[in-house]
């Protein structure tokens, strides 16, 4: 929360309320959670970072399957 986006309570419309208008008077808070966003999902949901994590699990399922 406040890093990547805003997070709020589920099924609290103020709160909801209050975070869009909190992102619509505040141009610089928007470009520095849109960064920090994509920056995130750069690191971890890029191309090469999903083949790793599939390898793992694959890897891992294969350790498991071979320890029955």
């Amino acid at each position: 929360n406040g890093e990547t986006g805003l997070l709020v309570p589920p099924g609290d419309a103020g709160a909801l309320a209050k975070a869009i208008e909190d992102l619509v008077a505040d141009a610089d808070l928007r470009a520095r959670l849109g960064r920090a966003g994509q920056a995130h999902a750069r690191r971890h949901y890029s191309v090469e970072s999903m083949c790793r994590k599939y390898e793992a699990l694959m890897q891992n399922f294969l350790e498991e399957k071979s320890a029955l």
